[in-house]
């Protein structure tokens, strides 16, 4: 349930919009910024739509953000057969991994994508370096926070 919504100063939002193009690399420009108080996690709206997602004092973009605004930083792709397990909330295993973004450090916010088509799946937190992931074969690369059709998701569809 929303606890609380209210729309951001222009100057909190444009810090919050450059943190986010620094990132992720990509070009925001919303007209208003609201944020949405919903436990665990507060959702940033750009311009009524639930684009971002705040996450331990960080911004990121939502799952519906990464479709929307096509980001180039902090990626990791996964095979095809990791998809189902990921899309079902599982954390991002090494093996399952074909490529990922190679400035990725530890404990940093990524989105997980499926190689074929590039989509977005999940956000998580890496566990480990980008090269690392690549290059390790066994063991957990990313602790996932957020994928499709989760409760998150569910709520930022009803928003």
């Amino acid at each position: 349930m929303v606890k609380h919504r209210h729309v951001l100063r222009k100057k909190d939002a444009q810090k919050l919009l450059e943190e986010l193009e620094q990132t992720l690399s990509c070009s925001l420009h919303p007209k208003i910024v609201e944020v949405v108080k919903n436990p665990p996690y507060d959702f940033l709206l750009f311009d009524g739509s639930p684009d971002a997602i705040m996450i331990a004092d960080h911004v990121f973009l939502s799952l519906h953000g990464l479709v929307k605004y096509h980001p180039s930083k902090r990626w990791v792709t996964v095979d095809m057969g990791a998809v189902s397990h990921i899309a079902n909330g599982a954390d991002v295993m090494t093996p399952g991994i074909t490529d990922a973004d190679t400035d990725i450090q530890t404990d940093d916010l990524v989105w997980i994508q499926d190689e074929k088509n590039n989509h977005p799946l999940a956000l998580g937190i890496s566990l480990m370096k980008g090269e690392e992931m690549m290059q390790q074969q066994k063991g957990k690369a990313v602790q996932v926070l957020h994928y499709v059709g989760d409760d998150m998701w569910n709520i930022g569809e009803s928003l």
